[in-house]
């Protein structure tokens, strides 16, 4: 079920976090697709730079808009900033329920330093500490 579903997600990221590659891909192949494809992309940066490459314009090809959040997520991880912070702009404009996690998503860690993202907190309402 969904609650299944939710666990596989947050098994597959603790598993990207901790730069286990192979249990985070095996983890992910019972997410959703837009789910699976950023969690390839989370787990092969820095290591298979073009199957990372594939899985994000996979990502961003079939899902721009109801997976904004997850390409957001996906671009900061591997450092892009200025994109990350355009897709988050994407998903606020198309209503993305994931802009709640904003302040406490270990994906978007890259952005934290950017004045852009106190910016975001405070338009999502969100207190800073």
């Amino acid at each position: 079920g969904e609650v299944d579903r939710v666990l596989v997600v947050a098994n597959g990221l603790a598993e990207a976090l901790d730069g286990h590659a192979a249990e985070a891909l095996a983890a992910f192949e019972h997410a959703h697709v837009e789910q699976r494809l950023v969690g390839t992309v989370i787990a092969l940066s820095g290591r298979d730079e073009a199957a990372a490459r594939r899985a994000l314009a996979s990502l961003e090809q079939r899902f721009p808009d109801t997976a904004a959040y997850q390409i957001a997520e996906a671009h900061a991880w591997r450092g892009d900033i200025d994109t990350a912070f355009a897709a988050l702009e994407r998903a606020y404009r198309v209503g993305d329920a994931g802009l709640s996690y904003l302040k406490f998503d270990p994906l978007l860690a890259n952005l934290r330093g950017d004045p852009r993202y106190r910016d975001w907190l405070a338009r999502l309402g969100l207190p800073e500490h």
